[in-house]
């Protein structure tokens, strides 16, 4: 009798714990690891053109962007006016953040209505820009994300002293 109860008490914390691992607490601090590797990523010019893919280049700026960038007095310390890596202010890259939230999702992107502007089109591109897609998640990027989500899933283990 007494180990069928134990199995019981073991049962309920595994079920507490799987229904947390899609709580908000949970996942936020997944989403906030993801946007720091989108932004770390973005600073090297890396750019993935869709979920799961691996990491390109950025391609190299036109020479009338340089110039631009030249005269700009305002350019990002993590760029220079020949780099490509989507920092002109560092605005649109810096204001990603987690939009929305609600149990076993979250959404990051910009936050504001101007840097959502600019980065839907460097997602898509325009007659005079490449496209250059950031928001996507990459191969690596994934498996990292996952290493993560593990660890803090075995710490909600641990509380729930499962482990």
């Amino acid at each position: 009798m007494a180990a069928k109860k134990d199995m019981t008490l073991i049962i309920d914390r595994i079920q507490r714990s799987l229904k947390d691992a899609g709580r908000k607490r949970v996942l936020r601090p997944i989403a906030r690891e993801a946007i720091k590797l989108i932004v770390d990523r973005v600073r090297r010019r890396g750019s993935v053109k869709k979920d799961g893919a691996i990491v390109s280049r950025f391609l190299k700026l036109e020479d009338s962007t340089i110039r631009a960038r030249r005269r700009f007095a305002f350019l990002s310390q993590y760029t220079t006016p020949e780099t490509s890596n989507l920092h002109m202010t560092g605005e649109m890259i810096e204001s990603i953040a987690i939009k929305s939230s609600k149990p076993g999702t979250i959404v990051i992107g910009p936050i504001g209505k101007r840097n959502r502007f600019l980065a839907s089109l460097h997602d898509k591109g325009t007659k005079h820009m490449p496209d250059r897609p950031f928001m996507n998640i990459s191969k690596g990027e994934k498996t990292k994300l996952t290493k993560f989500y593990r660890r803090t899933f075995l710490r909600l283990l641990k509380k729930e002293k499962l482990t």
